[in-house]
């Protein structure tokens, strides 16, 4: 998967980046303090290397968190992501129906659930809401016992 977009909310200074385009090379300049390492910190939580979750106390804005936090469960980090055609048969191969997807967008919450968007496939059509839940059951089926964080 190649990242071609992100964004960052509700992490310490950071309210919500936008969706920032990353292209081969994407700088971030600024004044000390004005939140650069924040967002890559978040960001870095989408699917960190060192394990560390989200710290809602730490980490979720201070003046917002008495009020606010407990209110819903969200989100801090996404990332837009490109897949090459190897990811794509292998989507194909868990679903039929997302045989055409060429794009997945995550998104990491302060509860560490990730959700998970598949961008429209093209020529995908509307299905009924038996023919998804038959899809699920299957997949349930073939991936019992793995699991997805």
């Amino acid at each position: 998967m190649k990242l071609k977009e992100f964004r960052v909310q509700n992490y310490k200074k950071v309210r919500d980046t936008g969706w920032v385009s990353v292209k081969d090379l994407t700088v971030f300049v600024g004044k000390n303090e004005a939140g650069k390492s924040a967002v890559f910190r978040g960001l870095s939580k989408l699917n960190p290397s060192d394990g560390e979750k989200y710290d809602g106390l730490k980490e979720f804005p201070r003046r917002r968190y008495t009020n606010e936090f407990k209110q819903q469960d969200w989100p801090a980090a996404s990332g837009k992501f490109l897949l090459d055609e190897a990811e794509k048969a292998e989507l194909e191969g868990i679903c039929s129906l997302l045989k055409n997807v060429r794009e997945v967008t995550c998104t990491r919450h302060y509860s560490w659930t990730i959700e998970i968007e598949f961008g429209k496939a093209i020529g995908l059509q509307d299905i009924s809401r038996k023919r998804f839940q038959e899809e699920m059951d299957k997949i349930k089926k073939e991936d019992r016992g793995q699991s997805f964080t």
